[in-house]
Protein backbone atom coordinates (compact mmCIF):
# COMPACT_ATOMS: atom_id res chain seq x y z
CA UNK A 1 0.00 0.00 0.00
CA UNK A 2 1.32 3.45 -0.92
CA UNK A 3 0.92 5.52 2.27
CA UNK A 4 2.53 8.54 0.65
CA UNK A 5 -0.48 8.99 -1.58
CA UNK A 6 -3.14 8.29 1.04
CA UNK A 7 -1.44 9.17 4.31
CA UNK A 8 -0.76 6.96 7.26
CA UNK A 9 -3.53 5.69 9.51
CA UNK A 10 -2.26 8.10 12.16
CA UNK A 11 -2.45 11.15 9.89
CA UNK A 12 -5.88 10.10 8.64
CA UNK A 13 -7.11 9.72 12.22
CA UNK A 14 -5.65 13.12 13.15
CA UNK A 15 -7.52 14.64 10.22
CA UNK A 16 -10.77 13.05 11.31
CA UNK A 17 -10.29 14.33 14.87
CA UNK A 18 -9.54 17.82 13.58
CA UNK A 19 -12.67 17.73 11.41
CA UNK A 20 -14.76 16.57 14.38
CA UNK A 21 -13.38 19.37 16.55
CA UNK A 22 -14.13 21.95 13.85
CA UNK A 23 -17.65 20.54 13.42
CA UNK A 24 -18.26 20.85 17.17
CA UNK A 25 -16.99 24.44 17.19
CA UNK A 26 -19.17 25.31 14.21
CA UNK A 27 -22.14 23.78 16.00
CA UNK A 28 -21.76 26.32 18.80
CA UNK A 29 -22.56 29.16 16.43
CA UNK A 30 -26.06 30.47 15.83
CA UNK A 31 -27.66 29.93 12.44
CA UNK A 32 -26.97 33.57 11.52
CA UNK A 33 -23.34 33.34 12.65
CA UNK A 34 -22.79 30.16 10.62
CA UNK A 35 -24.36 31.69 7.52
CA UNK A 36 -22.29 34.86 7.75
CA UNK A 37 -19.03 33.05 8.48
CA UNK A 38 -19.64 30.82 5.45
CA UNK A 39 -20.29 33.88 3.27
CA UNK A 40 -17.06 35.45 4.51
CA UNK A 41 -15.17 32.23 3.85
CA UNK A 42 -16.70 32.22 0.38
CA UNK A 43 -15.11 35.58 -0.35
CA UNK A 44 -17.88 38.06 0.42
CA UNK A 45 -17.04 41.22 2.35
CA UNK A 46 -18.89 42.39 5.44
CA UNK A 47 -20.47 45.16 3.37
CA UNK A 48 -21.61 42.70 0.69
CA UNK A 49 -23.18 40.44 3.31
CA UNK A 50 -24.93 43.42 4.91
CA UNK A 51 -26.36 44.54 1.57
CA UNK A 52 -27.52 41.01 0.75
CA UNK A 53 -29.25 40.63 4.12
CA UNK A 54 -30.59 44.17 4.27
CA UNK A 55 -28.83 45.08 7.52
CA UNK A 56 -26.23 47.64 8.55
CA UNK A 57 -22.62 46.51 8.15
CA UNK A 58 -22.02 46.98 11.88
CA UNK A 59 -24.61 44.27 12.61
CA UNK A 60 -22.71 41.83 10.41
CA UNK A 61 -19.40 42.85 11.99
CA UNK A 62 -20.77 42.27 15.50
CA UNK A 63 -22.03 38.83 14.49
CA UNK A 64 -18.65 37.88 13.02
CA UNK A 65 -16.76 39.11 16.10
CA UNK A 66 -19.05 37.07 18.36
CA UNK A 67 -18.58 33.98 16.17
CA UNK A 68 -14.79 34.35 16.26
CA UNK A 69 -14.87 34.57 20.05
CA UNK A 70 -16.83 31.32 20.20
CA UNK A 71 -14.33 29.66 17.85
CA UNK A 72 -11.38 30.83 19.93
CA UNK A 73 -12.76 28.93 22.92
CA UNK A 74 -12.30 25.71 20.93
CA UNK A 75 -8.82 26.36 19.53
Amino acid sequence: MDYAAEGTPETLLAGVEEDRHLYEAFGQLSKVQRRRILMLAGGMSVNEIARKEGVHHSVVSETVVAARKKFKKFF
